[in-house]
């Protein structure tokens, strides 16, 4: 796993610890069972965490399905 994966599952961990999951990179965002806020929520802690900025209004947001998705996104960013 890369650093940015590592941290991106520390922080799910975190926030949406359920003993009925086992997240993995491969884990959808539905699984997350977020509402708009809190998905709002997340890609702050994302953005505060990695000292990046996600547009939520790029639709491009909408094609992300799983962890790895996110990962992905905030790798680009970095770069």
């Amino acid at each position: 796993m890369t650093k940015v994966e590592i941290q991106v599952m520390e922080l799910v961990n975190k926030l949406f610890r359920d003993p009925r999951v086992d997240f993995t990179l491969d884990t959808e965002l539905d699984l997350l069972d977020l509402d708009s806020l809190s998905y709002t929520e997340f890609i702050i802690e994302c953005e505060d965490r990695f000292g990046i900025e996600i547009d939520l209004d790029d639709p491009k947001i909408k094609e992300w399905t799983t962890l790895r998705d996110l990962c992905n996104e905030i790798s680009r960013l970095l770069n």
